[in-house]
């Protein structure tokens, strides 16, 4: 499967598997809908999809042995994430500047509702570190 094998950030939805491609692309849609009404001058994006093991390690060693705040608990081998799968998205709304407004709960609880709708987990779900912007096939 092609996709990036180093520390870079995936965001082709191309390389995220077939049947959770096809439920983020119109969850994309949808969020773009909303935008347009709700959010002007920003867009649902793909902020990360595929994740190769070095980049899953490098989070992982956030907040750990690397600075920064804990953002995963999967170490990508002994706890492999979905994203190393393509089976997982992280996306935000972005501004037409290119900057993600990681404050607007309404956009996160309306992509947690799309997600149920779309029979998806939620990060936003998950009990202790919440992930807002993760959605991911159920397994």
């Amino acid at each position: 499967m092609p996709f990036s094998r180093g520390m870079e950030i995936d965001r082709d939805t191309e390389h995220l598997e077939p049947l959770f491609r096809a439920k983020v692309r119109v969850i994309l849609a949808e969020l773009n809908v909303w935008c347009s009404k709700h959010k002007p001058g920003y867009c649902a994006e793909l902020l990360e999809g595929r994740r190769s093991l070095k980049r899953q390690e490098a989070l992982y060693a956030k907040g750990r042995s690397q600075p920064g705040p804990i953002v995963t608990n999967a170490d990508g081998i002994h706890h492999r994430s979905k994203h190393q799968d393509g089976l997982a998205a992280d996306i935000g709304p972005v501004s037409q500047y290119g900057r993600v407004d990681w404050t607007d709960y309404k956009f996160w609880g309306y992509l947690q509702h799309l997600a149920h709708l779309h029979l998806l987990t939620s990060g936003a779900d998950w009990h202790g570190l919440k992930d807002f912007d993760h959605i991911e096939l159920t397994s």
